[in-house]
């Protein structure tokens, strides 16, 4: 007999029972804003979101409210959106926001800013801090249609782009004063300029931000090299991580995952095979790697929410692909697989984010789904990355593992109402575990020598997530319904 090769593998069983049929599609989500908005001009319809900004979710950019007062930010409460008590003009915008202990803080181009509550106006500036119904700012010539702001303690620092000047600054005083302490300024080169901005201080005080140009170090142009992609400081220098990005590539963002770095941009391995992947990858504390065979277009935001990692792409060509899963314009890395449930809209969507803990997306011009209208913002009213119309990549595709080479493992049916088959042609299945979703074991069945399938019976199971982990190491979705 063929000596026992052992292989691991571990599924992702993500089982949600369904009671009855549950409509999980967009929904729109205009409470508190007006209907129509302004879809040309600068003052059109132009939102962004930001998730646990003092303890609220938040939309920010500029807009109309319902009582057609220009607005420029608002957050999330009893199924509506709030703005803050301050009117703008057209011209104003909110750029970024963040917190610094437990006030918020704006930035952008505020112009005419006038409170609700009193007939005061507020100078002109590009920064705003607001806490306990209160709103004050400096009055300051700068403004930022483009930018990223970030706080930690009493630092503030924050990159701005406006009129084609770009700053970087920061305040070690809440705000108070403003200085430029890094030694260097950003150069731009027209179409791209101030198109690309991320800052940000992380829990650690060390520094990450984009870098896709030149830079002047001490009066000493640089020209683009190992430190084109990300620059960090770590508190005493600035770093590079790894070898950045190759030829005329750009990374457009990044985001910290479970204590992992990640950048989307327009590298790919076709232009140039030394990038580090099909315009994602991932940093392992030493180089950036490929996140399987990556994706088919550019992308063009990154963020994250509850343990999971979502990406937009440029637009909903329906051949796009998260590895080789077919979602249209976002999808869910859960660290395996990409998930997300396929939509289709009138309109490609400008913004995606959560607000109690639902996902929204907005567009500058009013759109439909499937027939239904939208408006400028809508909700899913489901599970986008987990329900039962979601879609999912192949784990392990593009990624050589000797381990799990030429392998193959069935799982059948799915959806299932009762069991789960699961069987294998060339190894051994020896355990079978079934955990929910804290990751708490349910069952564990260890398996006769040499059995190469095995019916688990999950009819009894509660509604819920779980991970069926066979063997230890392969993830894949399968969904679990009730019986009719």
């Amino acid at each position: 007999m063929t000596p026992f090769l052992r292989k691991s593998f571990s599924i992702l069983f993500f089982m949600t029972i369904v009671h009855g049929i549950q409509a999980q599609q967009w929904k729109p989500a205009m409470e508190g804003l007006l209907l129509n908005q302004n879809a040309q001009g600068p003052d059109h319809f132009d939102i962004k979101f930001k998730h646990n900004i003092v303890g609220r979710d938040w939309i920010f950019g500029k807009y109309l409210d319902s009582d057609t007062l220009k607005r420029c930010v608002a957050y999330r409460e009893g199924g509506k959106w709030i703005s803050l008590p301050f009117s703008v003009d057209e011209t104003s915008v909110v750029a970024d926001i963040t917190m610094q202990e437990d006030t918020l803080c704006l930035l952008g181009r505020f112009r005419g800013v006038e409170l609700d509550y009193s007939t005061d106006t507020l100078p002109d500036t590009h920064f705003l801090k607001w806490f306990n119904d209160s709103l004050w700012g400096t009055a300051s010539n700068d403004y930022y249609y483009e930018g990223s702001i970030s706080s930690k303690g009493d630092s503030i620092l924050y990159w701005g782009t406006g009129n084609y000047t770009s700053k970087i600054a920061i305040s070690t005083n809440g705000g108070k004063k403003w200085g430029q302490i890094f030694p260097f300024s950003p150069t731009d080169r027209w179409p791209e300029f101030g198109k690309y901005r991320r800052i940000e201080i992380l829990e650690n005080g060390h520094i990450l931000m984009l870098n896709n140009h030149n830079w002047s170090f001490n009066n000493q142009i640089q020209g683009m090299n190992q430190f084109q992609g990300i620059l960090g400081h770590d508190g005493i220098d600035w770093v590079s991580y790894g070898d950045g990005v190759l030829a005329d590539s750009k990374v457009v963002d990044f985001e910290v995952l479970n204590q992992e770095y990640y950048m989307i941009g327009t590298f790919d391995q076709i232009t140039n095979r030394n990038n580090p992947g099909n315009y994602i990858a991932r940093w392992d504390g030493s180089e950036w790697n490929a996140i399987g065979t990556g994706l088919s277009e550019h992308p063009t935001d990154l963020f994250s929410h509850n343990g999971l990692m979502y990406c937009m792409l440029e637009s909903d060509n329906q051949t796009f692909t998260f590895s080789d899963a077919a979602i249209p314009y976002l999808a869910a890395w859960d660290g395996h697989v990409w998930c997300g449930t396929p939509s289709t809209f009138s309109e490609n969507p400008n913004s995606f984010g959560f607000a109690k803990d639902t996902l929204f997306v907005s567009f500058e011009n009013a759109a439909t789904s499937n027939g239904n209208a939208l408006a400028y913002l809508a909700y899913f009213d489901g599970d986008y990355a987990n329900g039962p119309d979601a879609v999912c990549s192949t784990f392990g595709i593009g990624i050589e593992e000797l381990e799990t080479a030429g392998t193959h493992l069935d799982f059948f049916p799915n959806p299932s109402t009762d069991e789960i088959n699961i069987q294998s042609e060339e190894f051994d299945l020896e355990k079978v575990e079934l955990l929910d979703i804290s990751g708490k074991q349910i069952l564990e069945v260890y398996l006769d020598k040499y059995m190469r399938a095995y019916t688990l019976d999950v009819s009894t199971l509660d509604a819920g997530l779980y991970t069926l982990r066979v063997n230890d190491a392969f993830h894949q979705k399968v969904l679990k319904k009730n019986s009719l």
